[in-house]
């Protein structure tokens, strides 16, 4: 288990347990007075935020397994904020870029690299969670929408959750999401019926993601019987309804 505590000065750390909540270690940071961790892998490799030497920058960390040592895993520009990390150590979040705005990153395995993910067409975008496919799922805004939009980040593309056909045909919108498993199950919130509602979108690896993503390359069209068949297996669930207030 991970999580953070607050010191007298009223700094910030963050801690790892051993198995069941057994033992309990302060992680160290980058060289600044404040560490902030947001994910743990299943070898107790830890990512978050911290600041480095000055306070000045904050910059996304991982630790090797059971949390020993710590790595900068770097920026796209000045600074850069973890939120989540999966088995293979591949760190999602988000990052500044040089025009002042930010976008969602994802690092390769150990947090080696880190690749820009583009947007929906606006200037923000940010990662929330990541699979250990290496599918992303996160927020963005497009170009002619104030509102941030849903999306999932894979096979080298960022796709708006909203443009999904099921999602379309089912009259859901505002969809935030929050999470994403090894099934390739999304779950999240959005309106249905004037109404908020938890949602879960399932799809299979062969699933095609309909409008094509904005920023992925030129896929070949399959023959219309095989398209049918591959949306088939997205599918899309309403749970947990609640009256707006």
């Amino acid at each position: 288990m991970t999580g953070g505590f607050q010191t007298g000065g009223g700094d910030r750390h963050a801690f790892l347990t051993g198995p069941n909540g057994v033992g309990y270690t302060v992680l160290g940071t980058l060289g600044g007075q404040e560490n902030q961790a947001s994910g743990i892998n299943a070898s107790g490799q830890v990512t978050g935020t911290p600041y480095i030497s000055g306070n000045l920058q904050a910059h996304a960390y991982i630790t090797g397994a059971d949390g020993v040592s710590m790595k900068d895993v770097g920026t796209l520009f000045l600074n850069s904020y973890a939120s989540g990390i999966n088995d293979a150590g591949q760190v999602v979040g988000f990052s500044d870029v040089a025009d002042g705005t930010n976008h969602a990153f994802m690092t390769g395995p150990d947090g080696v690299g880190m690749t820009d993910l583009g947007t929906l067409g606006g200037k923000f975008s940010q990662s929330l969670a990541i699979n250990d496919l290496g599918e992303v799922v996160g927020t963005a805004l497009t170009a002619s929408d104030s509102r941030w939009h849903s999306f999932i980040y894979s096979h080298g593309g960022m796709t708006d959750l909203s443009l999904l056909a099921p999602v379309v045909a089912a009259g859901w919108s505002n969809l935030s999401v929050s999470d994403i498993n090894n099934n390739g199950q999304i779950v999240g919130s959005g309106m249905i019926n004037g109404e908020y509602a938890g949602f879960l979108l399932s799809y299979t690896p062969d699933t095609l993601f309909a409008p094509n993503p904005i920023f992925m390359p030129p896929i070949p069209i399959p023959e219309p019987q095989t398209y049918l068949m591959l949306l088939a297996g997205l599918g899309l669930v309403g749970f947990m309804a609640r009256r707006r207030k």
